[in-house]
């Protein structure tokens, strides 16, 4: 939506997660092909041109052949069709569990982590995002952007931790698409996500809207969503 706003000369929207532009790390072929794709766009005789890469990003294949599972026991979420209040109790009761592992991941990396974008505290990300689950609404806790973006950075940020607690557990790390897997089939917030999708993506709030229509969850997980449900 800002790209469409701005309308710079040329742009490539991709369907990757924020903060890799080029798709999975290692994929050296796929990658080539974004670049490619992107200095295309250079050929257009005029501009704006905002066109949409076609490919979502190959899964990073795992680094032996024994399945990896997250050490930490979540127990089954409830579906995204769940009551608001089993959703929120099911989703609080695993970000505590999955907390001090993001922790340990900090530790691990000096301080460095993914998370931050939304400049909230990371224990009030679950009570923001689980506010959009029924109205009203939470506040917007920003003055400087709407909510909208609010929205889409607390959502960014409580997935990062996640997948940073994740990724700090001992034994195998789980390569990109197993800890995608994990993301939306097993966890509380990945239901809730799919339930903040539904429900949002045709609200009033445009940029809410969109944010949620075509953000929050990423096309492949959208298409694998829709293959197990019919």
């Amino acid at each position: 939506m800002h790209t469409e706003v701005i309308q710079p000369p040329r742009a490539l929207w991709v369907p990757f997660e924020l903060g890799r532009p080029f798709g999975t790390p290692g994929e050296a072929a796929f990658q080539r092909r974004v670049i490619s794709a992107a200095l295309a766009l250079f050929e257009r005789a005029s501009g704006p041109v905002l066109e949409d890469f076609p490919e979502d990003a190959p899964g990073e294949a795992p680094s032996d052949t024994e399945g990896w599972s997250c050490p930490v026991a979540l127990g089954a979420p409830p579906a995204a069709d769940a009551e608001v209040g089993s959703l929120e109790a099911a989703l609080l009761q695993e970000f505590h569990k999955l907390r001090p592992w993001y922790d340990v991941a900090c530790q691990a990396r000096d301080g460095r982590t993914t998370v931050g974008a939304s400049q909230m505290a990371i224990d009030d990300l679950v009570p923001f995002v689980a506010g959009f689950l029924d109205s009203p609404w939470p506040d917007n806790p920003r003055d400087d952007i709407p909510i909208g973006d609010a929205f889409k950075y607390a959502t960014e940020d409580l997935k990062g931790v996640y997948l940073e607690a994740a990724a700090a557990q001992p034994g195998r790390k789980a390569g990109i698409a197993e800890l995608d897997d994990w993301f939306w089939q097993e966890t509380a917030l990945g239901q809730v996500y799919i339930a903040l999708r539904s429900s949002l993506k045709d609200c009033d709030d445009q940029l809410l809207s969109q944010i949620s229509a075509r953000n929050l969850i990423p096309g492949a997980v959208l298409e694998k969503l829709s293959a197990a449900a019919n």
